[in-house]
């Protein structure tokens, strides 16, 4: 059989597993494969008919990239891609749409089936998941702390009105914030994470999760640090911040340099800060 570029160009689309590449990616502009074959079968109409068959095959069969391009490639011809994809309206595979540029669509099959008809929906079990992972994602932040720095009385005020909140550096801060003024159905539904968390190899994020673990638990957040306080040792501070000022009345002077305190005395002065 002669060479058939337009089956190569599906025999390549058909091999595709999550990804879809609608337009060219990044600052480069680049063309992968997938999408010169798209864009070459798109031009075909001849081709598309003859393989017809097979692109029904794929939106029933194939993976979630082959899904798209078959669907996408059939509408070409005027068909009713929409009523064909209905078999994967609760498809929960991952599919990955770069339209173009350097932002991908992060979906499951099933959103994607809508998106491409222009509409967007969010599977409600893939928003309860992403719900999870952004406060799982909040928690595991607390593991990046290079430094102890506690909210500021206004940066807290500041959360809670929905105003942005500036004068804090650390980035797990940031998180630590948005976790002890979280509501607590939310922070309950992380306590199995963060008591894993309090067995955490720095003392600067076991100290976070108590202070997280005492806005719902305060008996069991107060026994964490004093079991920290207990063990010694010292951890860096934040000199700027702190509860009540702790570095300030600890060591006086001001600036913002990073300098260790006992930990013994930074969980004295949390006794008195309230969340």
């Amino acid at each position: 059989m002669p060479d058939d570029p337009a089956r190569t160009h599906l025999d390549l689309l058909a091999s595709v597993g999550s990804s879809v590449d609608l337009g060219p990616k990044g600052v480069a502009a680049f063309v992968s494969p997938a999408l010169h074959a798209y864009q070459a079968l798109a031009a075909d109409r001849d081709a598309l008919a003859r393989l017809e068959p097979e692109l029904s095959r794929l939106v029933r069969d194939g993976e979630p990239g082959a899904v798209i391009y078959a669907a996408l490639l059939l509408r070409t011809l005027g068909r009713d891609a929409r009523a064909m994809l209905a078999i994967h309206d609760d498809d929960r595979r991952p599919c990955v749409i770069w339209p173009g540029g350097c932002s991908p669509r992060m979906m499951w099959l099933a959103e994607a089936v809508r998106w491409i008809h222009g509409e967007e929906w969010l599977h409600p079990a893939h928003a309860a998941q992403e719900h999870v992972r952004e406060w799982t994602g909040r928690l595991a932040a607390l593991g990046d702390a290079s430094w102890f720095e506690l909210p500021s009385a206004q940066a807290l005020e500041f959360k809670e009105k929905g105003i942005r909140v500036r004068d804090i550096d650390g980035v797990w801060t940031h998180r630590f914030l948005e976790l002890v003024t979280a509501p607590r159905v939310e922070l309950r539904a992380l306590r199995v994470d963060m008591d894993a968390m309090l067995a955490h190899a720095s003392v600067l994020t076991r100290i976070y999760v108590a202070l997280v673990v005492r806005v719902i638990d305060r008996d069991a957040g107060d026994r964490a640090l004093a079991q920290l306080a207990a063990a010694g040792g010292k951890v860096p501070c934040h000199r700027r911040q702190g509860p009540a000022g702790f570095v300030a009345r600890l060591l006086g002077g001001d600036g913002y340099r990073v300098v260790e305190v006992p930990v013994a005395d930074v969980v004295a002065e949390l006794a008195s800060w309230n969340r």
